[in-house]
């Protein structure tokens, strides 16, 4: 997780078999007891919880490809995620 610190997360909500992006936020991790590889706390900094979620067609049609729903994570473009910012900021906020 060296690389998490400070990228941009969507969080997920699985619901009758959909997942839909509900919020998004900046990672702001914590070590433990001092020990940059033990890390415990995971921080959401600059946190929104949309109005509107995101289905997943809708990500589909604003990234123009499609995602591997079923992971529990996966990482995007920072093209895709410009995408998703602008779209979040125009409608979703």
């Amino acid at each position: 997780m060296d690389n998490a610190k400070n990228d941009l997360y969507y969080i997920r909500k699985l619901r009758e078999d959909l997942t839909f992006i509900v919020a998004h936020g900046k990672l702001e991790m914590a070590e433990y007891e001092g020990n940059a590889d033990e890390e415990y706390y995971m921080h959401l900094d600059d946190f929104h919880k949309l109005k509107m979620p995101m289905s997943p067609s809708e990500m589909k049609q604003i990234a123009d490809k499609g995602f591997p729903f079923l992971q529990t994570m996966y990482s995007i473009s920072e093209e895709i995620c410009e995408k998703f910012i602008a779209d979040i900021k125009k409608k979703r906020l």
